[in-house]
């Protein structure tokens, strides 16, 4: 039966099965980019090595043929890798379980791929050499030697591999913080619009009451404020509708508060109206001067 979180890993968010290539935590881009980076910087350290202890060491001519192929087999094939080793720490996530047998499971694993790596770029690099002259596979010397090499090189391969799991551990859970926060933001979003569509709903009918009562006391004293409220009223009315139309999150209690307290105090006026904004019976509480 497969992990639900493997296989969730390996679709998209269109829903459609991932390929090889898209099974890692960043682009694999990237990785390219990446292995490309680390394999000129290794054959420029080997080049500057054989530059300063030339003479020294008798090491002869840089042979750019032979020392070329081996930083680049190495780092684009655990790029071409990457992905497998992405789906192996998915498969068995090292916050399991208990976590011995996780562990040992990745032992196995890393010594498998490591040394199917080895193997792999040295048949390659051999196989380079064999076409510029330099290696023969008939020569039971140079077979034996290869064969030889094997070991060491399968052990640093594995080594390897630790520092590339590390690096996608690392990257896989910065990966899962940012979704974590991502889809926290969301959830808070949708929470401060139903808090504020909620309030909305509460306040309008207490503005309306408001301000209609107001422009009822101003109609018989102050005709000209009684007509700079019903103005202001209209222009806040269609800048509400003109946002709800556009889906904006309205706008907060505060400012709120001020446009009643603006549309609701006509300039000019020498009508003074006091009044509860916040409750129903507003007629009860009303009090103009003169």
């Amino acid at each position: 039966m497969d992990n639900p979180g493997i296989t969730e890993d390996r679709r998209t968010k269109s829903g459609t099965e991932m390929n090889y290539f898209q099974r890692t935590p960043i682009s694999y881009r990237i990785v390219l980019i990446s292995a490309l980076v680390m394999a000129t910087l290794f054959l420029l350290q080997a080049y500057m090595h054989h530059y300063v202890y030339a003479e020294l060491k008798d090491m002869g001519e840089f042979r750019w043929w032979r020392e070329a192929p081996v930083p680049y087999l190495n780092f684009f094939f655990w790029a071409l890798l990457t992905p497998l080793v992405y789906t192996i720490l998915k498969r068995w996530p090292f916050s399991e379980r208990p976590l011995g047998p996780v562990v040992l499971m990745h032992v196995a694993l890393a010594l498998g791929v490591s040394a199917f790596h080895e193997i792999t770029t040295s048949f390659l690099y051999y196989g380079v050499l064999h076409w510029r002259g330099e290696f023969d596979f008939s020569d039971p010397e140079m077979r034996s030697w290869a064969t030889s090499a094997l070991p060491p090189a399968i052990l640093s391969r594995f080594m390897e591999y630790g520092v590339l799991m590390g690096v996608l551990v690392a990257l896989d859970n910065a990966r899962m913080m940012r979704e974590k926060q991502t889809q926290l933001m969301k959830l808070q979003n949708e929470l401060q619009k139903s808090q504020l569509n909620a309030l909305r709903k509460q306040l309008q009918p207490h503005f309306l009451f408001n301000t209609l009562n107001t422009v009822s006391a101003l109609m018989d004293e102050n005709v000209s404020g009684a007509r700079t409220v019903l103005s202001r009223l209209g222009q806040l009315l269609r800048i509400t509708l003109d946002k709800e139309q556009r889906d904006r999150v309205p706008a907060r209690p505060r400012d709120r508060a001020s446009a009643i307290t603006s549309a609701s105090r006509p300039s000019g006026s020498r009508t003074g109206c006091m009044w509860n904004t916040t409750c129903p019976q507003l007629a009860r509480t009303q009090r103009c001067r003169a």
